[in-house]
């Protein structure tokens, strides 16, 4: 996969794209392979503030649940819908999950650049794995099924 250069990456594996004060935020493909395919998608309202490091979604696969955690604090203001019926096939313009207003400036020292991002990634496929596992739980989650949106 070619990462697009004016991104940001998380160390779980989420992309942020910002400009000005609006971030979209998507999962990479590196996390989408290892998730496997993504039955159910929970995210945030439009509407909803969110904190940093705060848990603002979860995304339940065949093979795990996963938590997706806010970088930055913000307001949500739009809501991909049509990434729950792309999410396993494209990744990144594609299947943005949210876009967020932020509310303060972002501190990118916890961002990871590209070339940061891609050294990170292969040296801690394992961990990601081993993070996958520990958040998979029978969390129950109430929303759709992603197989009936297809149909």
């Amino acid at each position: 996969m070619n990462y697009p250069q004016n991104y940001y990456f998380t160390r779980e594996h989420e992309w942020v794209n910002i400009l000005d004060d609006i971030a979209r935020i998507g999962l990479t493909e590196l996390a989408l392979r290892e998730l496997g395919v993504v039955k159910q998608i929970e995210i945030p309202t439009i509407g909803q503030t969110l904190k940093k490091e705060q848990v603002f979604g979860k995304l339940q696969s065949e093979r795990y649940l996963t938590k997706l955690i806010m970088p930055f604090n913000g307001v949500v203001i739009e809501v991909n819908t049509d990434a729950y019926k792309n999410i396993n096939e494209k990744y990144f313009h594609d299947h943005w999950l949210v876009k967020v207003k932020i509310s303060q400036p972002v501190d990118k020292s916890n961002l990871l650049s590209l070339d940061q991002y891609k050294s990170y990634k292969s040296s801690n496929l394992l961990g990601l794995i081993k993070y996958l596992n520990t958040l998979n739980t029978s969390s129950q989650m109430n929303i759709p099924n992603l197989d009936n949106e297809k149909k």
